[in-house]
């Protein structure tokens, strides 16, 4: 856990100050500053791009982990490891896009009724799938060298400060919104081009690689995890963003506003588990060759303790701060989908506490598993989606979504605990819920300051020392123990 936890460390930084750049841009500047159906827009063509560059990806960001390793050699060429990746995504994007042109009436189609903004930025997805898609190979390149601080700077804070400046401009007329959105694609441009231009002066990638020979024997075997693969991340990405999609179709541009937003604030919980998914997958890859069982096991149960623990006390912060939270907003649509964050937390909170169960089943022998498990997971995610949508609206989406989540973890966990005997739950997750209980008991109940600043600061003070606590104390974590008196000889406590 040694590197991991290093890297995490820089990457958590480095995310959560991207995170509270992308508050500011998320829950004050956006809801306030322009329309809900404008950044309802500006949130489904992210979705759909999402979407649009990971099926191009044919299913390469577990094959590099997975495979780059036996790649891998000191002339730092990699046997043309370079070429036939980007190959294989450029001939992939452009089936893609010739796909996307010629389906153009259906989809449009699809969201004329309750989304008719979209028709006006239908081309505008193809260019920004493009970086999505140069940013997920470089981002995976860099990952599979243990290089992944830089581009969790460039996505996390980077981007979203970029995005601050934008929005700025928009506020001040300097950009019309038709102008934001082409700056806003052009900025992803950007970053992309600045990971591209580090992995490939980082001295771990030489360009005399493409020119020698490709092993066609070993690239079968990766096309062929690759096709399982892809099966598995494409449907996985597409589950993951069905639901504003289908709110932009049977709902409209404005609540998938809304919608986001509280999905970009449950979020919050996942950032601790992204940087450390960073630098696992590629440890857990090289521990499956080395049939090193137990220190995946060691991975798997203390990342899903850990962030499990990290994940329940962000969420009852939220939720004991929930109706602080809400009076950010001025607009009426935001306070009265409240309940969309409470449903979205507790998924975020279910998915963090599966820990690297996918990351485990896509880089060992029963890779297949995963694409099954995704494609499922797919499935039932429309249907709930289709089901609860036409029922309830965007709160619909948000059910959909924390049941799905539920059963696909749930799915998981079992099949790694029948096919590989690991499993990261034992009696301290009873004890831990129940800390995490009294804990938003106490914070729930702490009479209300008139200071809005100062009541959430207070609240959330003594509930988090009320949750940690007994975690230390009792010692149910080690990783939280370790941490406490890191920061306590830092700060020369006494013991």
């Amino acid at each position: 856990m040694g590197l991991i936890q290093q890297q995490s460390v820089k990457n958590t930084i480095f995310g959560y100050l991207g995170l509270g750049v992308g508050y500011i841009n998320f829950v004050i500047l956006f809801p306030n500053f322009f329309k809900a159906e404008e950044f309802g827009l500006i949130q489904l063509i992210m979705s759909l791009s999402i979407v649009y560059s990971q099926i191009s990806f044919f299913g390469l960001y577990n094959s590099i982990a997975k495979f780059f390793p036996l790649f891998r050699n000191e002339s730092k060429d990699h046997n043309g490891f370079l070429l036939v990746v980007a190959a294989i995504t450029l001939v992939a994007f452009l089936l893609i896009t010739l796909i996307y042109l010629i389906f153009k009436p259906v989809i449009l189609d699809f969201f004329k009724d309750n989304s008719s903004l979209y028709i006006e930025y239908y081309f505008v997805l193809i260019p920004l799938s493009l970086f999505l898609l140069l940013y997920n190979i470089f981002e995976s390149l860099a990952r599979s060298i243990f290089k992944t601080v830089y581009a969790v700077f460039l996505k996390e804070f980077l981007f979203r400060v970029l995005t601050s400046v934008l929005i700025l401009f928009y506020i001040t007329s300097i950009l019309s919104f038709e102008n934001f959105v082409f700056a806003y694609i052009i900025l992803n441009g950007f970053i992309s081009l600045l990971l591209m231009i580090s992995v490939i002066h980082s001295g771990e990638f030489s360009i005399l690689g493409l020119k020698r020979k490709v092993n066609a024997r070993r690239w079968r075997e990766v096309i062929k995890f690759s096709s399982y693969s892809f099966v598995g991340s494409s449907t996985y990405m597409l589950a993951e963003n069905i639901d504003k999609i289908l709110i932009g179709s049977y709902v409209g541009l404005t609540m998938v506003g809304v919608y986001s937003v509280f999905f970009y604030i449950a979020g919050v919980l996942k950032f601790p588990a992204r940087a450390i998914y960073r630098i696992a997958l590629p440890v857990i890859a090289v521990s499956w060759k080395g049939d090193d069982i137990k220190n995946i096991q060691e991975i798997y149960y203390r990342s899903s303790r850990l962030l499990h623990i990290i994940g329940s006390i962000i969420f009852i912060c939220l939720m004991i701060n929930l109706n602080s939270l809400l009076l950010f907003f001025n607009k009426t649509e935001y306070g009265e989908n409240y309940m969309l964050l409470i449903l979205l937390g507790f998924s975020a909170l279910i998915d963090v506490t599966g820990g690297i169960n996918s990351d485990i089943i896509a880089t060992s022998s029963k890779f297949r598993y995963d694409g099954i498990f995704n494609a499922v997971y797919l499935i039932v995610c429309i249907i709930l989606n289709f089901i609860f949508i036409q029922l309830y609206g965007a709160t619909g989406a948000a059910i959909a979504t924390l049941v799905s989540m539920f059963l696909f973890k749930f799915g998981k966990w079992n099949f790694i605990r029948v096919k590989f005997k690991m499993q990261p739950f034992d009696l301290k997750y009873f004890y831990l819920i129940s800390i995490s209980a009294v804990s938003f008991l106490v914070g729930a109940t702490i009479p209300a300051i008139s200071n809005i600043i100062v009541d959430v600061i207070v609240r959330s003070a003594i509930t988090t020392i009320v949750f940690f606590s007994p975690i230390i104390f009792f010692k149910l974590d080690p990783d939280v123990v370790r941490i406490f008196r890191n920061l306590k000889d830092k700060l020369n406590l006494s013991s």
